[in-house]
């Protein structure tokens, strides 16, 4: 099978392996959160903090299945065959408790997703609470891949109606909103509403939010990245006061408490950043070299009557430098529509003698839309989790930020469809005919 099939195929089990369900591990982008330094502390930069942005770069690379080479892909779909098999021979009736539980995970690594979602049911309504929140969220995972959305959403519902307020909880909206918004579904913003109150309970309470019945913590600046997530869903939709609204709710929750992790402080700087720019005009972006021709200049186009869209990456994300093909594929494909489309790449290599050198480093890249931009681009844009995309309209203002799936550039797909959105919205807000999907 060829290896981007694989990859296909086998993405959405990624989360299972590397322990968003409590499966080996911590909730997958929260960690145990080291202890909070007191106001007298030292203000030197503490070695802890060092040691997070320096794994940073491999923990994203390895969160996607884009980055794993054929040999590990390999070993995967043996271990998702298995997997398969031993689930189908399994009766969920037959087991209960810990058993029971350790079903569910059988069934979901095998993606054998209708075993998983009635093992998952059955766990839940067995009244046990050890795994009560991780076989609700695989549920609703296992939901979402049989493509039953309405369930999916019942059950998060009942979650957290029935849940006390923990990481898993968070996760599973969080998981379930982005699914939905990148549907353009708009029941995304229905769920990230009514998890709010819960979720500024949570922040307004200090320090880490801790699994019920596990180790697992999430940091005081995912629960706000999370909340960020509902002021986001209301500007798309135009409720721009109720945005207003939800941003002061979050600040003066955070305005109570009376220290913040590093970590925390800089994913919430970073959200800040992207919100403060949704509606502005792109800010100046500094580049320096231009992939697409020997002769192209370092620059994009500023033509006012043309959207722009900005694939934002450092040099090590490998599954980024993978889209500039879709990227080039989608410039072709959107020329009528007066859309255009560029990537944006941060160098972090230093020339090493020992090592290939800079141009066979970056020979990928030729021919692509791609320019060098220095490294204070990723924080001028808020730049977090990658891929990452700002996409403005015509007149030049930005009306979507964040991080987009690598398929984002297909044709009819994701970007091609935010694009839409605003463009109905402005031919709305005019008077003037909505232009069709």
């Amino acid at each position: 099978m060829p290896r981007n099939r694989v990859v296909a195929k086998y993405c959405c089990v990624v989360a299972l392996i590397l322990g968003v369900y409590g499966i080996d591990g911590p909730l997958l982008g929260q960690t145990t959160v080291p202890p909070q330094p007191s106001p007298n502390e030292s203000s030197l930069r503490r070695p802890g903090q060092s040691y997070q942005e320096a794994m940073r770069p491999l923990d994203i690379v390895r969160n996607s299945l884009d980055n794993w080479s054929d040999a590990e892909l390999s070993a995967l779909a043996a271990g998702m065959h298995k997997a398969k098999e031993a689930c189908s021979q399994a009766v969920p009736e037959d087991y209960s408790g810990d058993d029971l539980y350790d079903l569910v995970r059988l069934c979901a690594l095998g993606q054998d997703w209708s075993a998983t979602n009635v093992a998952a049911a059955r766990y839940v309504a067995s009244g046990s609470e050890m795994h009560r929140a991780h076989s609700y969220a695989m549920s609703i995972d296992a939901l979402i891949h049989t493509d039953d959305t309405a369930h999916a959403v019942t059950t998060a519902r009942d979650m957290l109606h029935e849940l006390p307020y923990d990481p898993v909880v968070a996760q599973s909206f969080w998981y379930l909103t982005t699914y939905l918004e990148r549907s353009f579904d708009e029941q995304a913003l229905e769920l990230a509403s009514e998890q709010q109150a819960s979720l500024i309970t949570a922040l307004s309470n200090g320090g880490p939010l801790k699994d019920t019945h596990g180790e697992a913590a999430m940091r005081i600046g995912t629960l706000y990245e999370i909340g960020l997530q509902l002021a986001f869903l209301q500007r798309y939709a135009g409720k721009e006061h109720d945005a207003e609204f939800t941003i002061h709710q979050l600040k003066t929750a955070l305005s109570g408490l009376t220290s913040i992790d590093s970590e925390s402080q800089k994913i919430i700087d970073l959200g800040n950043t992207r919100y403060s720019l949704l509606g502005k005009h792109l800010p100046s972006v500094n580049v320096s070299r231009s992939f697409l021709s020997v002769a192209a200049k370092a620059r994009f186009n500023r033509d006012l009557r043309a959207s722009t869209v900005l694939l934002l990456f450092p040099d090590w994300c490998g599954q980024c430098r993978r889209m500039l093909k879709t990227l080039s594929a989608f410039n072709s494909n959107e020329a009528e529509a007066r859309i255009h489309a560029y990537g944006l790449m941060m160098e972090t290599q230093p020339d090493d003698p020992s090592e290939p050198s800079r141009e066979a480093r970056l020979k990928d890249l030729e021919g692509t839309p791609t320019l060098i931009v220095p490294s204070a681009t990723l924080d001028a844009l808020g730049a977090k989790d990658f891929p990452f995309a700002v996409v403005t309209d015509q007149g030049g203002r930005v009306q979507y930020i964040g991080s987009i799936p690598t398929n984002a550039f297909d044709r009819d797909g994701y970007i091609h469809h935010i694009v839409q959105r605003f463009s109905k919205a402005s031919s709305s807000a005019k008077g003037e005919q909505p232009i069709s999907k």
